[in-house]
């Protein structure tokens, strides 16, 4: 009798691993980011995004990364929405250095610096540093444009 009560409960949780939503599934994080190709709505800084996000899920096989891109003058509009509206706002986005403060003030961003060590930050260009912090704390990674070489190695 046990045997059989064995055999019926693997085979239910068999199938119920096999029901939609309810096996395990991946952690979804959401990364929005702008372009300004107009030919092609792509991940932002192609390579260097790509590739970020493929070692991020590499190291992190439980969690997916959602990619949304936008043309670059839509971004922050889309953006302000998001945020606005309380819905659908993105874990992880692209923001122009200007706005940190103002999204660093709404709640919108999250200090860093527990995340990044004196080190690290040594690495960048310090105008970028500055331009990523607000208050003393820092609220984006100071990438774009502006860093060295080394940075990406």
């Amino acid at each position: 009798m046990m045997k059989s009560i064995g055999g019926w409960l693997i085979l239910v949780f068999l199938v119920v691993l096999c029901l939609p939503g309810v096996a395990a599934e991946k952690t979804e994080i959401v990364f929005i980011g702008g372009t300004w190709r107009l030919d092609r709505v792509t991940v932002p800084g192609d390579f260097v995004v790509t590739r970020a996000i493929e070692l991020f899920e590499e190291a992190n096989p439980d969690v997916k990364v959602k990619v949304e891109v936008y043309p670059f003058r839509e971004l922050f509009q889309v953006l302000e929405v998001k945020f606005g509206a309380g819905s659908e706002v993105p874990d992880v986005y692209d923001l122009d250095s200007p706005l940190n403060a103002s999204y660093a003030v709404r709640g919108y961003s999250l200090p860093l610096n527990e995340y990044v060590t004196q080190e690290e930050l040594e690495k960048f260009y310090p105008a970028t540093v500055q331009a990523a912090t607000w208050d003393g704390k820092l609220y984006s990674l100071p990438l774009g444009n502006f860093y060295p070489g080394a940075v990406l190695q």
